[in-house]
C-alpha cells in the first residue's frame, strides 16, 4: 500500500471487568470469530512491517489466538501510554516509518479505513492522525477538542471533561498514526495527572502541538 515501513501496535492489555467473564473481551466471538481477530486481518491488508499485540501478563490465550504475530507484555496495568511503551523495545530506533495504533476491542474498522488514516498521515507526516467520529450519546468516550482553525486541540477523557466538553459529540474512536521517531519522543512525555492517574496516549495531541522535540 506504502512505500513507507508501517508498524502497527494493537493494544490488548485491557481486562474484561466490565464484560463480567473471566475470559478477556477481545477473545469473545462476533459472528464466529474472537473479536480481535476482525483487527488483525483488517490490519493485515496493510502490509505492515510487524503487527505487536500488547497484553497484560498470563494472556496466553491471547497470543495463542493472535499467532504468528508478536506480543509484548505490559507488566504494570497503567494505561494505553503504559501499554506503547512496552512494545517500543520490538521497534528498531533507526526505523523511519510510521506506527498506527489501534484498540483491540475495535473490531469494526474496515481496512480501506484502516489505510486512509495511513494516506491521510503521509500527507503531513510530522504530525499526528486521530479517527473521530460524531455520535448522538458521547457519554463515556473521551471528546476531540477541535480549535476555531479546525486544528485538533486535545482529546479529553470522558472522567476528566468539564461540563463544556461533556458536550462535545465528535468522540476519539482509537486509532492514532505517527512517525515512530515522534512516537519514541512523545511517549515520554505523557504524565498521569488525571482522573484515573494513568498515562494516556490521548495526551499525545496536546505534546505534537507544542512541537516537542527532544
Amino acid at each position: 500500500m506504502t512505500k513507507t515501513p508501517l508498524t502497527i501496535l494493537i493494544l490488548a492489555a485491557g481486562q474484561s471487568r466490565r464484560m463480567k467473564s473471566k475470559r478477556s473481551k477481545i477473545l469473545h466471538e462476533l459472528a464466529g470469530y474472537p473479536m480481535i481477530n476482525w483487527l488483525i486481518h483488517a490490519s493485515e491488508q496493510l502490509n505492515p512491517e510487524q503487527i505487536i499485540v500488547v497484553t497484560s501478563p498470563n494472556m496466553d490465550d491471547v497470543a495463542m489466538t493472535v499467532a504468528p504475530h508478536k506480543i509484548a507484555i505490559q507488566d504494570v496495568p497503567n494505561g494505553t501510554g503504559g501499554a506503547v511503551q512496552a512494545a517500543l523495545q520490538y521497534i528498531p530506533n533507526n526505523d523511519q516509518g510510521n506506527t498506527l495504533i489501534l484498540y483491540a476491542d475495535n473490531p469494526l474498522l474496515k481496512p480501506e479505513t484502516l489505510k486512509n488514516i495511513v494516506r491521510t498521515q503521509a500527507q503531513n507526516p510530522d504530525g499526528l492522525t486521530i479517527l473521530g467520529a460524531i455520535v448522538n450519546n458521547p457519554t463515556g468516550y473521551g471528546r476531540l477538542v477541535v480549535k476555531d482553525d479546525g486544528f485538533l486541540e486535545k482529546i479529553v477523557e470522558h472522567k476528566d471533561t468539564t461540563d463544556e466538553e461533556r458536550a462535545i459529540t465528535l468522540i476519539n474512536i482509537g486509532a492514532f498514526c505517527l512517525k515512530t521517531d515522534s512516537l519514541k519522543r512523545w511517549i515520554t512525555k505523557i504524565d498521569n495527572k488525571n482522573a484515573q492517574s494513568e498515562y494516556y496516549i490521548t495526551d499525545l495531541p496536546q505534546i505534537a502541538a507544542l512541537g516537542v522535540s527532544q
